[in-house]
């Protein structure tokens, strides 16, 4: 039975790479292809059993924790996370978040990724043999914090996430509310339930933290109304 994959990247060359070393493994399927802008709210729909595969340049720990906690509010999907950043801090915060795999760009090989994802799809999870004996070895050496902190983003729920992407991409409230299919007072709620764990006192902030943390696109929006 084929395994549904999920494939999240920005970049186009990334997107028909994993295809075509996709096309070459009967065990796997690829249904649909993301961008990261749009990656929260569609995984929600994701199909149990599914695994999705996120392609990253750039750091974005607000983006992964999001995704992992709506795969785990939906249940029975995993995450591989394919990522150019290696340091030991981006690796286990991407573990913390809920990444069942995380595979390295820089030292990893096609071979690599189908290993990743074979082992996912069993159920296990997967750590490269170079991040492995790297961390291993902070440990040993008693460097690696047990407590890193926890960034205020990391504590934002499933949907608290969808509604702070939207309102920091320019949304209003009754547009928040369509999209999601929610009351505009809920709407309202959430959003002052994540503006008050953020710490934040007005949308620009909120948008500055979205921005910072990966989960809307640097550039140009619109203004965000009430």
């Amino acid at each position: 039975m084929q395994t549904e994959v999920l494939l999240i990247s920005d970049l186009q060359i990334m997107r028909d790479g994993i295809r075509a070393l996709l096309e070459n493994d009967p065990s796997f399927q690829i249904t649909r292809e993301l961008y990261t802008e749009s990656a929260i709210l569609e995984v929600c729909r994701a199909p149990r059993g599914s695994i999705v595969i996120v392609d990253l340049e750039q750091p974005q720990a607000a983006l992964v924790a999001g995704l992992g906690e709506a795969l785990r509010q939906r249940g029975g999907s995993r995450m591989v996370l394919l990522s150019a950043a290696d340091d030991e801090g981006t690796v286990i915060a991407a573990i913390r978040a809920g990444v069942d795999a995380f595979v390295p760009k820089r030292t990893s090989s096609r071979r690599d990724l189908v290993s990743a994802l074979h082992t996912v799809a069993s159920g296990a999870s997967y750590l490269s043999p170079h991040l492995t004996t790297r961390l291993l070895d902070r440990i040993r050496r008693g460097d690696l914090s047990e407590n890193t902190p926890v960034q205020p983003i990391h504590q934002l729920s499933r949907r608290e996430l969808q509604v702070l992407s939207l309102v920091a991409s320019g949304n209003t409230n009754k547009e928040v509310a369509v999209h999601l299919q929610l009351s505009l007072e809920t709407v309202r709620s959430y959003r002052k339930a994540l503006m008050k764990k953020l710490g934040a006192c007005n949308a620009a902030s909120v948008t500055r933290m979205a921005l910072a943390g990966g989960l809307v696109p640097a550039g140009p929006m619109r203004a965000s109304a009430a």
